[in-house]
């Protein structure tokens, strides 16, 4: 089974928001044939149509890719929530370890 990169979920994530290659490229940052493979490679791993192609209409997701849209859009706010908070931890450990060695009373 394949597998998706986080920035792979992202240009798809883009790509279905914006509804066109071309704008989501544009709000990545990168060349629409990313997004594009991007999409294919989502298609492959989930092994179904996740757009239908509309030439001067852009791409509209299919009922599976509006599940997925929803899925993908989870899974990236879990990764985010998820380093955001093991920084914090990171952090409130990084202090306390300083505060410990700082602290004359300890042996």
């Amino acid at each position: 089974m394949m597998s998706l990169s986080l920035r792979a979920m992202r240009y798809v994530q883009a790509a279905l928001k914006q509804g066109n290659i071309s704008r989501a490229a544009e709000t990545m940052n990168v060349a629409p044939s990313a997004i594009a493979s991007a999409l294919a490679q989502a298609e492959d791993t989930f092994g179904m149509a996740l757009v239908t192609r509309a030439r001067a209409k852009g791409i509209f997701p299919t009922p599976a890719g509006r599940e997925i849209q929803h899925r993908i859009k989870d899974l990236l706010y879990r990764y985010v929530l998820a380093r955001f908070r093991t920084g914090s931890i990171a952090t409130s450990g990084r202090v306390l370890c300083r505060n410990l060695r700082r602290d004359p009373g300890r042996p």
